[in-house]
């Protein structure tokens, strides 16, 4: 099951060109309902969008990429790296390994309200997800949750020059 995920996510990112083209929230991710269509005559940078992936394989690392936050422990203060200019993609990989589900909040100075990117790993598991769009010159924020308030595992974020995917 995990590979045929895998294998979708790698086609729809294929099919996708652009943010507008594939725009997600936790809401689209997790109970499938779609956001409203917003439209507007002036064209802006787009919103940073969170795209999950369910294997840390499933993208090439770029060689022009940098790992702020490299296999660090979980724990509750979170953790947080700097998105340098020049650097407008990341990828977060966080492990789990407690007996609960792990609630995982991303944020970034200046983020506009509600515009936190969430993401959920299983017990005992892996997850992430990349955004191409990512603010540049700001820090992002990462929150870790459980329902019984216990931490174990590690988080990984790698910043790139040129998007993921």
């Amino acid at each position: 099951m995990k590979k045929l995920t895998a294998m979708f996510l790698v086609l729809t990112m294929l099919f996708c060109t652009s943010a507008s083209a594939c725009d997600a929230s936790e809401a689209d991710v997790t109970s499938g309902e779609a956001k409203p269509e917003v439209t507007s005559s002036i064209t802006a940078t787009p919103n940073p969008v969170f795209i999950p992936i369910t294997e840390d394989t499933v993208l090439i690392t770029p060689f022009a990429s940098r790992t702020p936050v490299s296999n660090k422990p979980i724990t509750e203060d979170g953790a947080e790296w700097y998105q340098e200019e020049g650097y407008p993609a990341f990828r977060i990989w966080v492990q789990n390994d407690t007996d609960e589900e792990m609630k995982v909040t991303i944020e970034y100075d200046g983020m506009p309200h509600n515009g936190e990117m969430v993401f959920r790993v299983p017990a005992h598991q892996g997850g992430g997800g990349y955004v191409n769009f990512a603010e540049e010159g700001t820090y992002y924020y990462v929150d870790f949750q459980t329902p019984n308030g216990t931490f174990a595992g590690s988080c990984t974020v790698r910043i790139s020059t040129t998007p993921f995917g």
